[in-house]
């Protein structure tokens, strides 16, 4: 886990991803091996280390400085991703940015981080609350962008470090800069997938 305290985790907004919904995440959308990665909102690695064994190239980075991970992962800590730092990191480009970022805190709220993640990436996968396709005005010109809306099926995410299960539905909101003029697909991952990546036990 890590050593933040609660204070910290609180204006961070800081809940990390279980495994196995980037598992989940990857059974659905296949990703070629050969396209590279990255990951601006790191937290303790979760999402790294499941995209690094799976044979990805990952460049990470986190703006707490203090958050544990392993270090074989290569995150670079103390970089905001809104920040001219973090543009200069992933200035060269990436294919993909995928990503669970805080929802609103002093570290930038989803729709910031969204909007600076299409700005860098070609496609974009966001673990998102369903709550959060709801129009509002931070968000209401990013909606019609998205390509596919990935519902996670029951049992809700448990996201680690809030102790308990979140009371909100979660999704893979996903962009692709190469749709033109599709239709947002809504998709329910199938009970089975996200059961069995969730009984593998990867936590």
């Amino acid at each position: 886990m890590n050593t933040i305290n609660a204070e910290n985790r609180k204006r961070l907004d800081q809940y990390f991803t279980p495994p196995w919904v980037v598992k989940a995440l990857l059974h659905y959308e296949k990703i070629p091996k050969y396209l590279d990665i990255g990951e601006p909102c790191a937290g303790d690695g979760a999402i790294v280390k499941v995209l690094v064994d799976r044979g990805y190239a990952v460049r990470s980075s986190e703006i707490d400085p203090e958050i544990d991970s392993d270090p074989k992962l290569g995150t670079q800590r103390g970089i905001d991703f809104l920040s001219s730092e973090g543009r200069d990191l992933y200035h060269d480009h990436v294919d993909w940015i995928i990503t669970n970022p805080p929802y609103s805190c002093s570290a930038g709220t989803a729709a910031q981080i969204f909007k600076r993640a299409t700005e860098t990436a070609d496609n974009v996968a966001m673990l998102l609350r369903l709550a959060w396709l709801e129009p509002c005005a931070d968000r209401v010109n990013l909606l019609p962008e998205l390509d596919r809306v990935l519902i996670m099926a029951n049992p809700r995410v448990q996201f680690i470090g809030s102790g308990k299960s979140n009371p909100g539905q979660s999704a893979w909101c996903i962009w692709k800069k190469d749709r033109i003029g599709a239709t947002t697909r809504i998709e329910w991952m199938e009970e089975r997938v996200c059961k069995e990546w969730r009984l593998k036990k990867y936590w």
